[in-house]
């Protein structure tokens, strides 16, 4: 297998540098932990060993890392130190009622939930969300009094922002991706951009020459129509073919996309039975995209030389597939202290207009794309 092409060492060693942050700060390496070596590194991400020191380079200089004399390179403390909060002495995480969040998300989140207020030594509880027209009397304790109390909701709820508006409750939406707020309660939010997500991951698979591009996940009930956009993986996707002027052919898409894992390979088997296939596919989800190399391989299709793949959610098994997985990286941990730090920053009066904090995923480039085939 060959380097990522056209890689030089600036850009590729900030690119591995982000990627290692984004993992760091995910809890991928735990605070005092050994990051690999500059040798796994380089497999990892298919650069040069002095890419990969530069990279680490940087992560020392940002104070993420340090350096142990002849024993390596490990994990700076990353937690603030822990102080009582002087505004909120409860937060109720507010669940989905369906219990849809896979548990990968839901694990991923809670242990920033109790890291973050264990650190500033305020309490936590969970319920779930009422349904519309269901009792909201126990949504909240009576105690501590309300002006101590602070709810983070997961996922944009109408009904339960209204009577939190109502009783004067502090409360911010955490959720996963970006959602129309016209004719919402007046609320403060923190979101993951998944559709700059997607752009990145095409922008990318253009960049290496490639025009006959799949996609696999949630697609709009009418691609063509700008009232259906999903504010999802498919609409960066759909973005950035408009923006190369490379047409989106509708025999290159398919839904939907699946973190199930016999699922999964049931949608990738029913995908490359297709008689055309594109050159490269982006798929909503990292399983999807695993399986579709898994079953490449079984047909003698060449993983990244006759089709290229890029996954979507960063989990840490795509690093260890064969070839190493490309993926779209959501910084799930990284949404949670968001969202709990500005219900801290709303709650201490820091905050006065409603706000909106928009996270980026990152694009971690390994060895399952690149360049175009010849004939493709």
């Amino acid at each position: 297998m060959t380097d990522i092409p056209n890689l030089d060492v600036n850009v590729g060693s900030k690119g591995v540098a982000a990627a290692i942050r984004h993992e760091i700060l995910e809890g991928h390496f735990p605070p005092g932990s050994a990051l690999p070596s500059i040798r796994e590194i380089s497999k990892r991400y298919g650069v040069g060993a002095k890419v990969c020191r530069n990279a680490i380079g940087e992560l020392v200089s940002d104070g993420l890392a340090y350096t142990r004399n002849r024993q390596g390179v490990f994990v700076a403390k990353l937690l603030p130190e822990g102080r009582e909060s002087e505004d909120l002495q409860c937060v109720t995480i507010i669940e989905p009622s369906d219990g849809t969040r896979p548990p990968l998300n839901r694990a991923a989140y809670f242990r920033s939930y109790v890291e973050f207020l264990t650190s500033h030594q305020v309490d936590m509880r969970t319920i779930r969300a009422p349904r519309d027209g269901e009792d909201m009397s126990d949504l909240l304790p009576p105690l501590p009094p309300p002006d101590r109390q602070g709810c983070l909701l997961i996922g944009y709820r109408p009904h339960i922002m209204s009577w939190l508006n109502g009783a004067g409750r502090v409360y911010v939406i955490q959720n996963y991706t970006l959602y129309p707020s016209s004719g919402l309660p007046e609320h403060h939010s923190v979101i993951v951009n998944k559709v700059a997500g997607g752009f990145d991951a095409v922008n990318h698979l253009l960049a290496l020459g490639h025009r006959k591009i799949g996609f696999i996940g949630s697609l709009p009930r009418n691609p063509d129509d700008p009232e259906c956009a999903t504010f999802n993986v498919y609409d960066g996707f759909a973005a950035a073919l408009k923006c190369a002027a490379v047409e989106c052919c509708p025999d290159y898409l398919a839904s939907p996309a699946t973190n199930d894992e016999a699922l999964a390979m049931e949608y990738a088997r029913a995908y490359l039975d297709r008689p055309r296939l594109p050159t490269a596919v982006l798929t909503q989800t990292d399983m999807m995209a695993i399986c579709i190399m898994r079953l490449s391989h079984a047909r003698g299709i060449r993983i990244p030389e006759d089709l290229s793949v890029i996954g979507f959610d960063g989990l840490e098994e795509s690093a260890a597939t064969e070839p190493p997985l490309t993926t779209v990286a959501v910084p799930r941990r990284a949404l949670a202290r968001e969202a709990l730090q500005l219900l801290f920053d709303v709650a201490g009066e820091q905050v006065d207009e409603p706000q909106r904090r928009v996270l980026r995923c990152q694009l971690t480039v390994r060895k399952s794309t690149g360049p175009a085939p010849v004939s493709g």
